[in-house]
């Protein structure tokens, strides 16, 4: 089994990133999809992708290669994320990206397309949040978590 924390769209909230990561060290997965607004340093703990906001050398995205199938990692600016056939091109089990502010989980064609929503500035909801994936050999679990929790 792997457990991903993902996580979107902090801009400089470091106080909430920091309490979502102590929240979820049990994770194997660090992942934040841009617009963090922050130095590479800042993100040690967390892969990171280049957002519309960063500033960064952050890379455009990231392949996860995992034992039960791809990861793929971006924020979500260049409007991708609604074409099916750009996103079974990029081969992965998992599809993920940010951008949009607003949490996201289905599955087309067997690959799952998750967006955690914006863990400070939500355009869903009143809270900002974030997601944990867990996969395993035959299942793939989203659950998005709030941030007043925290």
């Amino acid at each position: 089994m792997i457990k991903l924390l993902v996580v979107s769209d902090s801009h400089l909230d470091t106080i909430l990133l920091n309490k979502v990561y102590l929240k979820h060290q049990n994770c194997d997965y660090f992942l934040h999809l841009g617009d963090s607004c922050l130095p590479s340093y800042a993100l040690n703990n967390f892969s990171s992708v280049l957002g519309n906001c960063d500033f960064d050398n952050y890379p455009l995205n990231r392949t996860i290669h995992t034992q039960y199938g791809n990861i793929f990692l971006e924020h979500g600016n260049n409007g991708k994320y609604t074409d099916i056939n750009y996103i079974k091109s990029k081969n992965c089990l998992i599809y993920l990206y940010g951008h949009t502010h607003v949490k996201c989980f289905k599955k087309i064609d067997n690959i799952y397309i998750i967006n955690p929503g914006s863990l400070s500035r939500p355009r869903d909801d009143t809270f900002g949040s974030y997601a944990v994936v867990t996969i395993d050999e035959n299942t793939v679990d989203c659950k998005f978590f709030c941030v007043d929790s925290l």
